[in-house]
C-alpha cells in the first residue's frame, strides 16, 4: 500500500510540473491535435487527440484508434 501511494504522490507531482502542451510543444489555445503516441494507428491525419482540464490538472484522450 505504501508503495502505491508513493506512486500517486509521484504522479500529482508530475502533474503540478508539467504542462501537457509545453511537452508537446503547443500553443496554449491548441487544444486539439493529431495523435503524437508511439505506435499511432490511424489511418488519416485527422485530429483527434484532444487535451482539456479536468480536477485541476490536464487530461488526455485520443478519440482515434488508440482509445
Amino acid at each position: 500500500m505504501e508503495q502505491r501511494n508513493r506512486l500517486q504522490e509521484h504522479i500529482r507531482d508530475i502533474r503540478r510540473l508539467y504542462d501537457i502542451r509545453a511537452v508537446l510543444g503547443l500553443d496554449a489555445n491548441k487544444k486539439k491535435i493529431i495523435c503524437p503516441l508511439p505506435g499511432h494507428r490511424h489511418h488519416n491525419n485527422t485530429p483527434s487527440f484532444h487535451i482539456f482540464p479536468k480536477a485541476g490538472h490536464q487530461q488526455w484522450q485520443c478519440f482515434g484508434n488508440c482509445g
